[in-house]
């Protein structure tokens, strides 16, 4: 627990934080070059890549198994946490779901969805405009950055009942929480196991689990990667 907590701290800072996290898993690539496991990173030491020009093939060195390696941490923590934390805050909020995600575990699921699409921790993304173009009547000169809320989708009434509603108990739709097309978030599978099971263990082991009234109310803030101020709470010690 202590080095996952630390390899969270590492990927959300700057250098020192990559410096912090290539400590603790240029071990494990080593370890995994020695003897491979079923795990990620004894894919990618095992992996072999082909050289366009010359056809030869190689394998990736511990520097570009480590990058990877820490892209995906980077790129999969933040949203993954942040997203928990808007999934349990709507849980809190309202007693009823906490007490029907405990009694009805499948409907953990539906909870999830619903919350992805109502409220994504990643609602935006930023293009550059490569030429001058237009878009719905809207000029966009060459070089802008356009802020895309590609979610707004996710609240078209023309595809959704009282879309500003929050309904699990609405007919599931495929939604853009984690994007579409091309630009689909590769780690929503994984994103999607690791909120079901956190969300599992918390309902599970804390009794009694409640928004803590003496706190400042959590706000939901943000464009990019939304997520809840605090989640201040309560549970019954037994």
């Amino acid at each position: 627990m202590a080095d996952a907590m630390e390899i969270r701290r590492g990927v959300l800072a700057e250098h020192a934080g990559i410096v912090a996290v290539d400590r603790l898993v240029k071990p494990i690539i080593a370890q995994r070059r020695a003897e491979p496991r079923n795990d990620l990173i004894s894919v990618l030491v095992q992996a072999e890549l082909a050289d366009d020009e010359t056809g030869q093939t190689h394998r990736l060195t511990d520097d570009e198994v480590f990058i990877f390696s820490f892209l995906l941490l980077a790129a999969g923590s933040g949203t993954t946490w942040k997203q928990l934390g808007i999934i349990m805050l709507m849980l809190l909020r309202d007693p009823r779901w906490l007490d029907r995600v405990k009694d009805d575990p499948d409907f953990l699921g539906a909870f999830i969805e619903e919350t992805m699409r109502w409220m994504p921790t990643d609602p935006f993304f930023s293009r550059f405009a490569t030429q001058d173009t237009s878009l719905h009547g809207v000029d966009i000169p060459a070089g802008s950055v356009v802020h895309l809320c590609f979610a707004s989708a996710n609240r078209d009434p023309d595809r959704w009942e009282r879309p500003d509603d929050f309904d699990p108990e609405r007919k599931q739709l495929p939604h853009m929480g984690f994007g579409a097309g091309s630009h689909v978030c590769l780690g929503q599978h994984v994103a999607r196991a690791e909120i079901r099971e956190a969300i599992g263990a918390l309902v599970t082991r804390l009794p009694g689990l409640r928004l803590d009234p003496a706190a400042e109310a959590p706000r939901i803030t943000g464009l990019y990667e939304r997520g809840p101020t605090a989640l201040p709470v309560l549970w019954d010690h037994i």
